[in-house]
């Protein structure tokens, strides 16, 4: 129980570890479902249900954003990911010697840096889930936990990433479930 008022925010823990789902009911928990009630028991937020799949795809990422209510919504990714590495950099000629022929130049590269781009797709989304991909195509704050590698462990760590702008499919006429591209690459605060 907490106080609470118009417009707070408040992070809620309910995951399945969290909550002690499996010592606390006699049979296996698959699914739940959270909501928030006030002190008189009237029901004061959508309810959310949780189903535990366990099949993990060898290929599981997960990314937090923070959506356009203000909150932070998870993606689950289980799409090829694709990574290469972008240097860019200065180049100029200079004279090799000012004491031999005036006309042999060096060539050379300063200022060099590179990036880390990653180009992800999400895995089959029903119409419904592409819609809510918006809020990720349109956050400004983005988070990659883990490393690049699939499967993170919980205590991955969050990497903050920069989104691609761009134009991205959304939907076609009878095509029911599809995949989204979205690429991005790392940045550090």
């Amino acid at each position: 129980s907490f106080p609470v008022s118009q417009y707070d925010r408040r992070c809620i823990p309910v995951g399945y570890k969290v909550l002690d789902l499996e010592t606390r009911f006699a049979q296996p928990v698959i699914e739940w479902t959270i909501s928030l009630y006030a002190q008189g028991g009237s029901k004061i937020s959508n309810s959310q249900t949780y189903v535990l799949d366990c099949h993990c795809s060898p290929l599981e990422r997960y990314f937090l954003f923070l959506n356009t209510l203000g909150g932070i919504d998870t993606l689950r990714t289980v799409g090829e990911s694709k990574h290469s590495f972008s240097v860019a950099g200065e180049q100029a000629e200079r004279i090799v010697s000012p004491f031999e022929n005036p006309n042999l130049h060096q060539k050379f590269n300063y200022n060099q840096r590179g990036t880390d781009q990653i180009e992800q797709y999400t895995g089959f989304q029903n119409q419904a889930s592409m819609e809510w991909l918006r809020d990720l195509l349109l956050s400004e704050k983005v988070w990659r936990i883990g490393g690049l590698s699939p499967n993170p462990t919980v205590s991955g760590y969050l990497q903050p990433i920069r989104l691609k702008l761009g134009e991205f499919d959304f939907g076609q006429d009878n095509v029911f479930t599809q995949g989204l591209k979205f690429d991005y690459e790392e940045f550090f605060i």
